[in-house]
């Protein structure tokens, strides 16, 4: 690593390009040295280190599987939420590491990543949840950079895939009756069963849900009391006599447990006083759909459905504004799409009750 004179400031600096391994090339720059032997010193110690370096490289499994477990345990050890922790985790387990898991990280090229969008797209995931996918990968090798001093990412060179408007107005999916039956059927645990049957019937959030305890439960109503959007998600849900009475047995269940208590939640995780994950329900909800033939929803689409249930029996926007926990002008815009149904019946009704008269134009 050559010493070089920097006339200008009159000090030293030391400049070189160096091999990590085969086709990958790296420059270094050092200055600031008044004295040369400082910068021949500093030169020694660090062709050494370099040395060191890509021996370590080059010696590496550099497995991605092996690579993720360190991640984890970099993201414990840096206080990441523990939501995040557990999306990445399980966009990781489910997506990536069946294609690249036992893949050298040095091996994985451009046109694989191409291929994995292209896959994950025949497999019906709408764009922005594949480029969530790409950003827990992008984040893996951002960091094996960082600590490894790999130089090499081949996620930036591909990119996200662009989203345009159209890609950002998703589809509603609304679950028709008898395919609700189907779909609950293909559902073997009662508890999940009791979940989707509470989305289906109430419209609630997916955090609305998480978020329920056995004192929430009244007769007849579920107390939202936990604001997740605006002062409109503090209300009060009717719920009908057979969801009532599910939930009614199924608290019996749960009281005989031992861990059981008032406070617990109605829709725990791994013991009472943990609710469930989201990704939980999702992949049941994921599940099933695919063991019935149905089309891919989200848990948000049952508040989707429960939404046009209310429209199709005439309900008015106000009301059904204040049942979901939204905005009347929210409900006006979001649903604006299943509206004129209503505009119809009205229309049909003013042609029937409105006298008819002779009016020459």
């Amino acid at each position: 690593m050559p010493v070089y004179h920097d006339e200008k400031r009159n000090t030293y600096y030391i400049s070189a390009s160096y091999t990590v391994r085969k086709g990958v090339y790296k420059k270094l720059v050092r200055r600031g040295f008044k004295k040369k032997k400082d910068a021949v010193r500093m030169e020694r110690i660090l062709m050494a280190n370099i040395e060191d370096n890509v021996r370590k490289i080059n010696n590496m499994s550099m497995i991605l599987d092996d690579l993720w477990n360190d991640y984890s345990e970099y993201m414990k050890l840096t206080e990441w939420k523990e939501k995040t922790t557990i999306t990445n985790t399980n966009k990781y387990e489910k997506h990536i590491k069946p294609v690249f898991g036992q893949r050298n990280v040095l091996q994985i090229e451009k046109k694989e990543i191409v291929d994995f969008h292209t896959k994950l797209i025949n497999q019906g995931l709408c764009k922005s949840t594949i480029n969530g996918i790409h950003s827990v990968f992008s984040g893996l090798y951002t960091y094996i950079n960082d600590v490894y001093d790999i130089d090499y990412h081949p996620l930036s060179k591909v990119g996200f895939i662009k989203c345009n408007q159209e890609d950002k107005k998703k589809e509603f999916v609304i679950l028709e009756t008898e395919d609700f039956v189907r779909f609950v059927d293909a559902v073997e645990d009662t508890k999940m069963k009791l979940i989707f049957r509470t989305f289906y019937s109430t419209g609630l959030r997916i955090s609305e849900l998480q978020n329920l305890k056995w004192t929430d439960f009244k007769k007849k109503s579920l107390c939202i009391h936990k604001v997740t959007k605006s002062k409109n998600s503090y209300r009060i849900v009717p719920i009908d006599q057979e969801l009532n009475d599910l939930l009614t047995e199924f608290k019996q269940k749960c009281s005989k447990e031992d861990s059981y208590t008032p406070d617990a939640y109605i829709f725990f995780g791994k013991s009472f006083q943990n609710k469930i994950p989201d990704y939980v329900i999702r992949d049941v909800l994921e599940k099933a759909l695919d063991d019935c033939g149905l089309k891919r929803m989200t848990p948000h689409d049952f508040r989707h459905t429960f939404v046009s249930i209310l429209i199709d029996a005439g309900y008015d926007d106000t009301t059904i504004a204040e049942v979901i926990g939204d905005s009347v002008s929210t409900v006006r815009t979001v649903y604006a799409h299943m509206l004129p149904k209503r505009r119809k019946s009205i229309t049909e009704f003013i042609d029937n009750c409105v006298p008819k008269i002779n009016i020459s134009v």
